[in-house]
Formats: C-alpha cells, structure tokens, sequence
C-alpha cells in the first residue's frame, strides 16, 4: 500500500491502521519519509531505502524499525554518488534550516561514507557514529561479515552502473524525481 505526503489524513490513519493490526493486502507499505517518526510494529522484516536518506540519524531511525521482535530481518539502502549530491543540494537550499546545515551536511557525509566503507562492519560504523565505545557481536548479520569479497564487488558494480546513470542524467535521459514527502 502507498504512504505518502500527498494522501488525505484519513487514508492515512487507514492504511496505518490495517498494517498495523496485520490486514490482508497490507502486508507491504511502500513510503515516503511522510510515514513517519513512531512507527512500533514488532514484525517488520524488510526496510528498503531506495536513495540515501537525508542523515544518518534519519537511516538509523528507519532501519530500526525492522526486526524489533528480535527475528531476523533486513534493510537494503540502495546509494549512489548522485544521490548524494542531490541531498547535499537540497540541505544546502533548504532556507528554513540553515541554522543546522553543517551538521545535517556532516551526517549526510558520515552516512556516505558508511555506505562506501567496504572495510567494516556495519553495526562498528553505526556504534561508532553514535559515539559507543563498544561494539555488541555482529554474528555475521552485516554485508561485511557475511561476504566482504562479494560486498567490494558489488560497491564495483555500483560505480559502473552509477557512470550509466550519470551519463544518462547529463543527457537529459534520466529523471527520476526525487523526494516526494
């Protein structure tokens, strides 16, 4: 089901609703940022970004939300440089925040460069952004402890496909969109 900014308050509370209590046809809610900070289902099982999100806080808080009933689950955030740079512009534009921009700016890098690190384990980069002085055992849970070899070559493989998607853009073949809160 959708969620997005642009539907009315009661379609909203509606489709929250029957997710929630677990409804047939609402086991998938395919979201906007409109879905919101709160959000307490225990059997969540996949969370996928399909850009970077605006902060590291902002992922941390979204990829929460799944396996909180201590099953597995997965988080998939699909990231390329020229999400980035479309981010950066937009914290960079946005008038009403410019209070906080350097570090919406740094936390935008730092989740970057999470997503570039393919030296590490995820949960030691999320501990250590966060300031945690000790790492809780991954038991081979990240992309990096599961097949480092695989996870270098898949970062390859999104740079050569992040070129294409480039070149498209520069062509005016490529448009997407972006961020529809």
């Amino acid at each position: 089901m959708p969620f997005h900014a642009r539907l009315t308050k009661e379609v909203k509370e509606e489709t929250l609703a029957r997710w929630i209590n677990n409804e047939p046809g609402y086991d998938i809610i395919v979201a906007t940022t409109a879905f919101g900070m709160g959000i307490d289902k225990n059997n969540v099982r996949f969370v996928v970004h399909w850009r970077i999100p605006k902060s590291f806080e902002g992922y941390y808080q979204e990829a929460g939300r799944a396996g909180r009933d201590g099953n597995a689950s997965y988080c998939f955030l699909y990231y390329s440089r020229e999400d980035l740079e479309r981010v950066t512009r937009l914290i960079r534009s946005d008038a009403k925040a410019e209070t906080n921009q350097i570090a919406r700016l740094k936390s935008l890098q730092a989740l970057a460069q999470y997503c570039e690190d393919t030296d590490k384990c995820r949960h030691a980069a999320i501990c250590k952004y966060f300031g945690e002085s000790s790492t809780p055992d991954c038991d081979f849970a990240c992309d990096w402890h599961k097949d480092p070899q695989e996870l270098e070559m898949r970062f390859m493989r999104g740079l050569a496909s992040e070129e294409w998607v480039s070149t498209q853009a520069m062509q005016g073949t490529y448009d997407d969109g972006y961020y529809d809160e």
